[in-house]
């Protein structure tokens, strides 16, 4: 049969088998007679509007009608302090954070990771008050804890090992995958299966976040998929116990967790426990796996994750959301008004010659850049200048006539200074 392909927007020809025309760039539809998304008009023209940052269905109104956080004639820019054009976004850009000290920032490009092992987890609580070692299954390798064995008061969580921890900004917008198993006690019984957070992460500022409260009534495996965005956490009560004797707890849900409280908990992750009770007459829990990805969604995808900041910041500070310290500058915590630490960097009093300093005793650390002293303001034997100007070349080697060792005679030298006197 002809192709029946007689559309404003077609080529002419189609597919051989269902006879879907070949549409020219712009048209759709079985015979290319419609518009495609983002084109208008009777030529089905390409809308000048970026959809990403246009408000829907106005694309194509002729002048672009921007979302909240957009900027620019066509809609393609973030306003300052704002990154990450996309179509998901409500508002179009996403704020940046910057730890609450900087104010310019833009997606960060990074390579997609994924980190597991099952080496060196162990088994704990909800208030981390109990943590035993875990034994692990001969036949599958997997991690196991039998009740029968050592009982921990309350529900059972898997606490993950170093490798989770730390400074997870990356992670931000990608995914932490479970996979737990458990048994039950044969026989009839009046016992129920339980819920309670899936994934509870305690952050270095104090706070206390969990995710999810599933009650698996089908099988015994759990396969959680989570996105580590803000969406869907809660806070959790510090002092709250997860007993596992009633099928609803519900006290540990506390109010919704903010972009800004997830960032600075994964900016100094501290602990990442794992639901392992989801029955009260569970006899067994086993760990499968735990990936958790950062800097995008899945291995080997073309699409980049664009949801983590790069910042620009200030003075002191570096990091992707300035979240660390610079050289000379060390980490203090200070209470904010919603009773959460904030870290914050302040100067080392050591001349910018040592990166650590006891801010108690005033002492520097390691003194480098040649120096020595209480505040590195010495310039070692061997050595002279300045060392209160702050700079790695202030203390230079003493040539004595000359820096070769054949023809330099003396150990020690100074700087020379001039007085009013000598210049006269």
């Amino acid at each position: 049969r002809r192709c029946a392909c007689d559309g404003r927007g077609a080529t002419g020809t189609c597919d051989p088998v269902g006879g879907q025309c070949h549409c020219r760039e712009g048209f759709q539809g079985v015979r290319c007679d419609e518009c495609a998304r983002g084109y208008y008009g009777e030529e089905c023209r390409r809308c000048e509007c970026d959809v990403r940052g246009t408000l829907p269905d106005t694309e194509c109104a002729g002048v672009c009608k921007c979302k909240a956080h957009v900027a620019g004639d066509t809609c393609s820019e973030c306003l300052p302090g704002y990154y990450d054009l996309s179509a998901d976004q409500p508002d179009g850009c996403a704020p940046c954070w910057c730890s609450g000290v900087g104010l310019s920032c833009s997606s960060a490009a990074l390579q997609t990771l994924a980190f597991e092992t099952l080496n060196d987890w162990k088994v704990t609580d909800i208030m981390r008050s109990q943590v035993i070692a875990a034994t692990v299954d001969s036949s599958t390798n997997y991690l196991v804890y039998s009740e029968d064995e050592q009982s921990i008061e309350g529900a059972v969580y898997w606490q993950a090992p170093q490798g989770y921890l730390g400074n997870r900004l990356t992670s931000y917008g990608a995914r932490l995958s479970i996979q737990v198993n458990w048994v039950t006690m044969r026989g009839d019984t009046s016992g129920k299966p339980t819920d309670g957070p899936d994934v509870v992460l305690f952050g270095r500022n104090g706070l206390k976040i969990a995710y999810g409260d599933t009650i698996y009534t089908r099988g015994s495996t759990a396969i959680i998929n989570i996105t580590l965005d803000e969406t869907g956490w809660y806070h959790v009560t510090p002092a709250v116990l997860d007993k596992k004797t009633r099928s609803r707890r519900t006290q540990h849900h506390g109010s919704a967790v903010t972009r800004t409280q997830l960032l600075s908990v994964l900016s100094a992750l501290d602990s990442l426990l794992v639901r392992g009770t989801y029955h009260t007459d569970q006899v067994e829990t086993s760990l499968e796996r735990v990936i958790i990805y950062s800097g995008g969604t899945e291995l080997g995808s073309t699409k980049l994750s664009t949801r983590v900041e790069q910042c620009v910041c200030p003075t002191g500070y570096a990091g992707l959301s300035c979240e660390s310290c610079d050289f000379g500058f060390i980490r203090i915590w200070e209470n904010a008004t919603d009773h959460q630490l904030v870290a914050k960097c302040i100067p080392c009093p050591c001349n910018g010659h040592s990166n650590s300093c006891d801010l108690q005793s005033g002492g520097c650390g390691n003194c480098m850049h040649n120096t020595y002293g209480e505040r590195c303001e010495r310039c070692k034997v061997g050595f002279y200048g300045n060392p209160l100007q702050g700079t790695e070349h202030d203390c230079k080697r003493c040539a004595c006539p000359l820096l070769v060792d054949s023809n330099n005679f003396s150990p020690s030298c100074q700087l020379k200074t001039y007085s009013i006197m000598d210049l006269n």
